[in-house]
């Protein structure tokens, strides 16, 4: 059977747990996955994703984290990334939604993590 949480050879599924994704991670330097209502990293690994880009822009911004994970959704296409967080969707006041994603962008590339090797576009929209 597959140890990796990856479909088996005789076609079953095996899920990890919370706690084997957990151990995972912390080779990537996360040592903690982020629990946020409606996330499921153990049955969608997108979630995890999602969780990290959250607790990197959090700080940046100032948002509630909650709102952030919510904002950050899949692409239409595959050509503009996996996912996108549409800057407006932050609910920032008195702030130009330009401005804030621009600062997100050049906060994040500044944080050392392989994960984000890819420029992210600036704009009202980025893309992860």
């Amino acid at each position: 059977m597959a140890s990796n949480g990856a479909v088996a050879a005789n076609g079953n599924s095996q899920h990890q747990t919370l706690e084997d994704l957990t151990q995972t991670l912390s080779k990537f330097g996360i040592t903690e996955v982020p629990q946020f209502p409606n996330a499921y990293p153990a049955l969608n690994p997108v979630d995890i994703y999602r969780a990290h880009i959250t607790e990197l822009v959090a700080p940046i911004t100032g948002a509630d984290p909650e709102i952030i994970y919510q904002a950050i959704q899949w692409t239409q296409t595959l050509d503009k990334g996996d996912l996108v967080l549409p800057v407006p969707a932050l609910r920032l006041k008195g702030k130009k939604p330009d401005e804030i994603a621009k600062k997100i962008v050049e906060d994040v590339r500044m944080i050392s993590k392989p994960t984000y090797s890819r420029s992210w576009k600036t704009g009202t929209v980025m893309d992860y």
